[in-house]
């Protein structure tokens, strides 16, 4: 790369103080933690960029002559120095950590951020030194990328953090991002969801990411809504497949701009956790659901007792779930419009065949039955409740 002065000078500063170019290994200190900071395999810099940046730092009378810089740098090329290793290629020369790559300290800084053990202050401070081992450039990349909700637990497959970098890239490059959206039928199979226009493809601005509950999600815009006439949807990428950057410049309309300014507040009020008596319970699915479900409940579901004709949406099927009675999930019920309910446990002869078995955790019918009434009791003291506001 060719930097300008200006450049020099934004980088120069970025050299920690205490650093000088009066002796030969001073100088050679500085030059190994300006490839440090400085460089990454895609952002290299030559010889004329390095004496930009130690004339911009120490005054042209430190910088060191063209052979003199030759020199040093044919000394660290190949060598590990403070668990660096130095690389020279047509473009200049660039600085790799032995240590971790880029994609591991992305890894390390969002399990950091999201860390229920650590204080504020301690978070911010593992962070500073995880950014110490990227260059200035990948720094800029990860700090933001994602909003973090609450504590990661573990990590995701390789695919969804692939998506990840897809969507973080065309962030930073003001790209839409093109990905199918998929949905997940009785047998828990994954089918591209097709659009209101018969499109399996959705190509769509990224706002953020974000991270909650073990699950990466992406916030996207469309002028065009691909689905329930709603420009601004929520998509779990887990459920993404094919993500790729598009060629195609981002949406730059109001409505980007304060989504973007407003996200990570939205999230940390509009992701909540389920909490309250737990209870048992049977729900009656829609099959136009199935997503809904495995999303809430995770690919662990099973279904029976099917009503209608297998592949239609009205057919419905009947799953046993484990849940918290409380407001959220009360919320969630009332949004499913009637296409999810609860409904009373099979008969106790029913449940000793499988799936119920395994579903029903040991419960007598007894037990399902009071699980029932009493979800069935508190759902309608929710609903009133509402009532009275209208």
């Amino acid at each position: 790369m060719t930097i300008s002065e200006q450049q020099a000078r934004e980088f120069a500063r970025f050299l920690p103080d205490g650093l000088s170019c009066d002796n030969a290994r001073q100088r050679l200190l500085s030059v190994v933690e300006a490839l440090r900071l400085l460089t990454d395999r895609e952002h290299p810099l030559s010889n004329a960029d390095l004496r930009l940046v130690l004339a911009a730092r120490f005054g042209f009378n430190a910088v060191p002559a063209e052979n003199t810089l030759n020199a040093d740098i044919r000394s660290l090329r190949g060598l590990r120095i403070m668990g660096y290793t130095f690389h020279t290629g047509p473009m200049g020369t660039w600085c790799e950590s032995d240590a971790f790559s880029p994609a591991h300290v992305r890894l390390l800084f969002n399990a950091v951020q999201s860390s229920r053990f650590l204080t504020a202050d301690e978070s911010a401070e593992v962070q500073e030194a995880l950014l110490d081992l990227v260059s200035y450039y990948q720094e800029d990349q990860m700090v933001g990328e994602v909003h973090v909700v609450q504590r990661m637990e573990a990590a995701g497959r390789s695919a969804v953090l692939d998506a990840c970098d897809a969507i973080a890239r065309a962030m930073r490059e003001d790209r839409k991002v093109a990905f199918e959206y998929t949905f997940n039928n009785f047998e828990g199979a994954q089918v591209a969801l097709p659009g209101d226009d018969g499109s399996p493809v959705r190509v769509e601005t990224p706002i953020a990411l974000y991270f909650s509950e073990g699950t990466y999600y992406l916030e996207s815009y469309s002028a065009t809504p691909w689905r329930h006439g709603r420009n601004i949807l929520r998509s779990r990428v887990d459920r993404m497949r094919a993500v790729h950057v598009s060629d195609e410049s981002g949406d730059t309309c109001e409505e980007v701009e304060e989504a973007r300014r407003t996200a990570a507040r939205r999230m940390k009020r509009e992701f909540q956790m389920f909490s309250g008596i737990p209870r048992t319970v049977f729900l009656r699915v829609s099959a136009e659901r199935t997503n809904e479900m495995f999303d809430l409940f995770g690919f662990g579901l099973e279904f029976a007792n099917f009503i209608g004709v297998r592949g239609d949406k009205d057919s419905t099927g009947d799953t046993c779930v484990q849940v918290a009675q409380s407001p959220t999930f009360f919320r969630w019920l009332a949004g499913m419009g009637g296409t999810v309910r609860m409904v009373a446990p099979p008969s106790s002869l029913a449940l000793q065949s499988q799936p119920w078995r395994h579903l029903i955790g040991g419960k007598t019918y007894a037990q399902l039955l009071e699980d029932y009434e009493a979800m069935c009791t508190a759902y309608r003291e929710f609903l009133d409740t509402a009532r009275l506001g209208c």
